[in-house]
Parts: C-alpha cells; structure tokens; sequence
C-alpha cells in the first residue's frame, strides 16, 4: 500500500525552507488556493519563481550550506509546478515526482534523483554537474541544452522515451546507454 503524503501548499514549504527545515520527505505540494496576481498559469498547482516569499533569491544564499546541510524531498510529489532558475544544489529527491513541472535553467548539481520522475518536466538549460539519475525517468522530458550532462551520473540506468535533446545531449546519453548491462549471457 502506497505511503499517503503530507500535504503542504507551496507558501508553507517556502517558509520552511527558508527559516532553515531540511526535512520534506513524503510531502506533496498542494494546489494554490489563493486569488489575484499570483495564481499559477494552466494546470500547475504552484509558482514558486511568483510566490511573494523570494524563495528562488534566499536560495542563492544558502548554497555553501545545502552542501552540508542538503534539502531532502525525497518520496515527495513536487509534480506541476513552476520552479525556473531553482539554486538547489545537493538536493536530494529520491523517488520524487516532477511530473509535468517547469525546471528551466536550474541548478540541480550535485544532487541526487535515484528514481525520480521528471515524466514531461522542462528541464531545459538545466545544470547537472555531478547529479546521479539512476533509474531516473525521462520520458518526453526536455533536455535541451542540460548543461554538464557528461558529469552526471547514472545516466544510462534512466528511462528515456521521446526525451527532447539537443545533438551534444544525444551524443553525451548514446555513450552513457553503450556502458548499460542488458544481458548476462551464461553458457
């Protein structure tokens, strides 16, 4: 039986974050409930690069901590969500749904996304120096122009299925999926 998720809206987990709580295992980010100039564009259920507690610039700041300190989300549902030019490095999402989410020019080094979803998320411009991926998913997700692919790890255990790339991209993951083990051959 799946493990039910802490619900919390976006605000709260800004909030959190920001006064300094690493811990946000197994929550889910719950749809925008407010009105007015904020509301969250199509289906998303929240705008973190629009959501008035300057999340996206506290986290410029804090990057030297997160790499002892690390945000951790892992089991959690961050699907549909706006979140570009996102500073997180050494996140760890383990398991984490980024279903359908903006992640445009973000900073996802160093992190580590062991089975995450980024099923038709915008990862595009995004930077993964040293991020591990294995088994990640990335079918029809955009990839186009992921900077510091070939210093990612992992990447020829992850799902990839109309992934939209770029033609370095292409060349980075065709020789990252020649190093994957799909028979053992015993005689």
């Amino acid at each position: 039986m799946p493990t039910k998720l802490k619900g919390m809206s976006g605000e709260e987990f800004a909030k959190k974050v920001i006064a300094g709580e690493r811990d946000f295992s197994k929550i889910e980010i719950l749809p925008w409930k407010g009105t007015g100039l904020h509301y969250p564009a199509g289906n998303f259920k929240y705008d973190f690069n629009n959501d008035g507690y300057d999340l996206m610039e506290k986290l410029r700041g804090l990057q030297e901590k997160l790499e002892t300190n690390p945000i951790v989300i892992d089991g959690s549902d961050f699907s549909n969500i706006i979140a570009n030019g996102l500073e997180i490095p050494y996140l760890r999402a383990i398991e984490t749904n980024f279903k359908n989410s903006w992640l445009l020019n973000s900073n996802f080094s160093y992190g580590v996304f062991t089975g995450a979803d980024f099923t038709s998320a915008d990862l595009e411009n995004v930077n993964f120096h040293s991020a591990e991926f294995h088994e990640a998913n990335f079918e029809y997700a955009n990839l186009k122009y992921a900077r510091n692919l070939r210093y990612a790890g992992n990447l020829e255990t992850a799902i990839y299925e109309f992934t939209k790339i770029t033609p370095d991209c292409e060349e980075i993951i065709q020789d990252e999926l020649s190093k994957r083990r799909l028979f053992i051959v015993e005689k």
